[in-house]
């Protein structure tokens, strides 16, 4: 939700802004009968005029630390948006979005005690910024640069928005000083890595077993929030969090090479860049959004909407799937996908198939239900969103779901069953349902041209720039040394 918020303010060339509500827990009513005792050296003043230190006190407010607190202040912020006008998202109960008469609206994207701020102009924002002062202490009211523990960097001028986790990746380093001896890998993974499983372990490598599921967990956030250059390795290596072998070691050793020489990633938003050419030129993007939308009550001319016109407003989407993986051991199949909104990517997977497929016709299957899912959801948001951006604007464009794989393809298109297909669960076939209520279309694309290929397969450095590209990833610079693995 906030990759997309971020993509809309590129779009529509819009200041994002932030705040933080101070000791936000405490500032929410508590519901039930809760008592504390009162902390060592604290008294309080009886009836009688006596000082009583083993007294215990009803909270009339919530405190860190009690289950309930988070829940509570959810409720008491929710209310405070509803007093003021404010709807709550259906699609994203943690988004709340407001429209005036005059067509001026603003968004504000909830997470605990920290607002990201989406308004169209400096009226309405102003009327917030008076709202949310009145309701509660604030701090760090201003201009977008961090959220979540995220950097983020907005240029209107450039009309570019650009997220990365540095800081957050620095703490692992830091935090783990054996590491900052790593460098030197130009891309995440590597097709192959030799590893004598007899051969003592180092000390580098048991450092890492000794430290696995906490570096693991560390990778997590940058990979999915703003990198996913990290998501199918990141992934890999979370699969062997319980008993690490010797391949997941090396491989987390590589994976950190690229890591510290690759810090200030930045996932890159805008209005012109590479992605935007890598999608503008997928096959029968225009045609294959027309034929499949004008029945479906749009409020424009579709069928005079340019090829990038279709962009600002559909999102596009692709699924794939690496069959039988060599990378696991069960031979499992691995699925990704990638959706972007106005060009510019907003959610993204690399995960490992619960079940075992048979074929790649049935991991491709397996793959496009996942991620059809994943486009239903996003069509919600965004149409509920555009309501609030648009005037009259009431439904959108149907998600284009590109695959790779023409059999899967076929099946999703048409409701037969054949010797391919009539073994398959009937979860697999909820895309047919979707396709038929008009919320996603599924045509065919080359497998060189899916940027999910990525996220299904190890990354090798001379497929790496192409990837970078095709995510809008910016800010890379080559490594000036070689490992042996490199």
């Amino acid at each position: 939700t906030i990759r997309l918020l971020l993509s809309l303010a590129v779009q529509h060339g819009l200041q994002v802004y932030q705040a933080d509500v101070s000791n936000a827990f405490c500032r929410a009513p508590i519901d039930a009968r809760v008592f504390i005792e009162l902390p060592k050296g604290v008294s309080l003043e009886c009836d009688k005029g006596s000082t009583d230190s083993n007294l215990c006190v009803r909270l009339l407010k919530a405190l860190y630390g009690l289950k309930q607190s988070p829940n509570l202040w959810n409720r008491t912020l929710a209310k405070m948006f509803e007093k003021h006008g404010f709807t709550r998202l259906k699609s994203d109960t943690s988004l709340f979005a407001k429209q005036k008469e005059n067509g001026s609206f603003i968004f504000v994207a909830t997470e605990v005690d920290d607002l990201l701020i989406l308004p169209s102009d400096d009226t309405i924002l102003q009327e917030f910024q008076s709202i949310l002062s009145t309701e509660f202490e604030v701090t760090d009211f201003g201009k977008i640069g961090s959220y979540f523990g995220l950097r983020i960097e907005q240029d209107l001028k450039t009309g570019t928005i650009s997220i990365d986790a540095a800081e957050q990746v620095n703490k692992i380093f830091k935090k783990f000083g054996f590491l900052q001896s790593l460098h030197g890998a130009r891309s995440p993974s590597l097709s192959t890595i030799k590893v004598d499983e007899e051969s003592k372990i180092s000390p580098l490598h048991q450092h890492l077993q000794d430290n696995y599921r906490a570096i693991v967990g560390a990778l997590l956030f940058p990979a999915l929030t703003c990198r996913p250059d990290l998501s199918y390795e990141v992934s890999y290596l979370s699969r062997y969090s319980s008993k690490p072998t010797r391949l997941a070691l090396a491989r987390m050793e590589h994976l950190l090479r690229y890591v510290y020489d690759h810090r200030e990633v930045k996932l890159t938003y805008c209005i012109h860049g590479p992605s935007h050419e890598y999608l503008s030129s997928l096959p029968d993007y225009a045609t294959s959004v027309t034929d499949n939308s004008s029945s479906f009550g749009l409020q424009c001319e579709i069928g005079k909407a340019s090829t990038e016109q279709l962009l600002s407003h559909a999102p596009i989407g692709m699924s794939d799937a690496s069959f039988a993986s060599k990378d696991d051991e069960r031979r499992r199949s691995v699925t990704g996908y990638t959706f972007y909104y106005a060009g510019n990517l907003i959610s993204w997977k690399s995960k490992i198939q619960s079940v075992t497929m048979s074929s790649t016709h049935d991991a491709e299957l397996y793959a496009c239900s996942i991620a059809s899912n994943e486009a239903v959801f996003l069509k919600k948001l965004i149409d509920e969103m555009l309501g609030f951006v648009l005037v009259g604007y009431t439904t959108g464009f149907p998600v284009t779901l590109y695959g790779d794989n023409l059999a899967a393809i076929f099946s999703v298109n048409n409701n037969v069953t054949s010797s391919k297909s009539r073994h398959l669960d009937v979860r697999f076939f909820v895309v047919r349902d979707y396709i038929a209520a008009g919320k996603i279309t599924v045509p065919h694309l080359r497998g060189s041209e899916n940027a999910s290929d990525f996220l299904t397969k190890p990354i090798d450095a001379g497929k790496f720039p192409t990837f970078a590209s095709r995510f809008g990833l910016t800010n890379l610079r080559a490594s000036k040394t070689k490992t042996k693995t490199d």
